[in-house]
């Protein structure tokens, strides 16, 4: 009889371990392309022919379904309209930003965590014989994930990135909405290591 309970106790451990064995890893670090897509009426949708970028972050857990971390993008846009945006030939869009994700679903190799965040911009913006100058401001974004596993430690993931730029430009107060906010719903597609 004791035998039957003891190996019965180990069976419910081994399947305490299994359900809680993602959640007890330390977290992930994610790299992947970033394809940009500005909103139609903003005008770095309108002035510019903008590359693909890359993104990196880095997420450690802090609770069984939830992580923080850090996050960074960068993607660059060549100036097809200098008369709608001003004499300079090419911006690199730069994002550093915290992030917050709760994991809600796990299925066999598949996971989704939702996360959020907030983070500073600045688009470092080049003229070809003055000084370099940059605009800067805050963003705000939400970018649920997906994933797909290949080994414990290697995922394949995809973003959706809903994302708000709000930015400190001095210009004319006619056009001023025009040029310090642009709304993008950015994807990227990559790699994520789980520590």
């Amino acid at each position: 009889m004791s035998i039957f309970s003891f190996l019965n106790l180990q069976a419910q451990d081994s399947t305490e371990v299994q359900k809680e064995s993602f959640f007890n890893r330390k977290g992930m670090i994610a790299i992947g392309f970033y394809k940009i897509n500005a909103s139609e009426e903003s005008y770095v949708n309108k002035a510019y022919d903008l590359g693909e970028g890359y993104e990196v972050s880095a997420l450690g857990y802090i609770a069984p379904h939830v992580v923080l971390g850090a996050r960074i993008s960068v993607f660059r846009g060549s100036v097809t309209d200098p008369t709608f945006v001003g004499n300079y030939y090419v911006t690199q869009f730069n994002l550093t930003g915290a992030q917050v994700g709760y994991h809600f679903f796990e299925e066999k190799r598949i996971q989704i965590i939702l996360q959020g965040g907030l983070g500073w911009v600045n688009y470092r913006h080049a003229k070809a014989k003055a000084k370099d100058f940059k605009d800067s401001g805050f963003s705000y974004y939400l970018n649920p994930q997906l994933s797909f596993s290949i080994f414990k430690w290697l995922a394949l993931y995809g973003t959706l990135d809903l994302r708000y730029d709000k930015l400190k430009v001095q210009t004319a107060a006619e056009i001023q909405d025009a040029f310090d906010q642009v709304t993008y719903l950015n994807t990227s597609f990559g790699v994520r290591f789980k520590l």
